[in-house]
């Protein structure tokens, strides 16, 4: 009887275990096909005094860097033509926003010159009903006029 129980055990634990024992294998595979690509290159031999042997693993390890440094070499390519792309971008995004600031500091001062002549223009009228007067006759925010005579030290 314990012994079905322990069978029935193992089998419910594996059950449970098949799923992430499946993602860890997908996970693995192309490192595992890179070492047996490594293990072709130096089939295994069936007696080795120790100097051999030591020889033997570093000509393996050497192997495995040599590979490694050409799938280094092919990705470093792939990702500097990337990098450089990306540059270009930063640096046509970053011209632009330049252009744009420039623009709206242009747009600014003809805003806050246009407010200050209205502002000369209306100073028969009192001061109270001025800003919203200018933003009707501009057509400006009401909240941009105050801002700019705030600023300028009139209001």
């Amino acid at each position: 009887m314990k012994q079905d129980e322990k069978q029935q055990a193992l089998n419910e634990l594996s059950h449970r275990l098949a799923q992430p024992f499946q993602q860890i294998t997908q996970i693995l595979q192309p490192f595992a096909k890179s070492m047996e690509r490594i293990k072709n290159n130096f089939p295994p031999q069936p007696f080795l005094p120790l100097g051999g042997l030591i020889g033997h693993i570093g000509a393996s390890l050497h192997a495995a860097k040599i590979e490694a440094e050409k799938e280094f070499d092919e990705l470093t390519l792939d990702n500097c033509l990337k990098i450089r792309e990306f540059v270009k971008q930063y640096e046509q995004r970053r011209a632009g926003g330049r252009a744009t600031g420039e623009q709206r500091t242009q747009e600014a001062q003809v805003r806050h010159k246009t407010v200050l002549d209205k502002w000369e223009e209306l100073g028969i009228m009192p001061k109270r009903g001025r800003a919203q007067k200018i933003a009707e006759l501009t057509g400006y925010d009401v909240t941009t006029v105050r801002k700019i005579l705030r600023k300028a030290g009139l209001k």
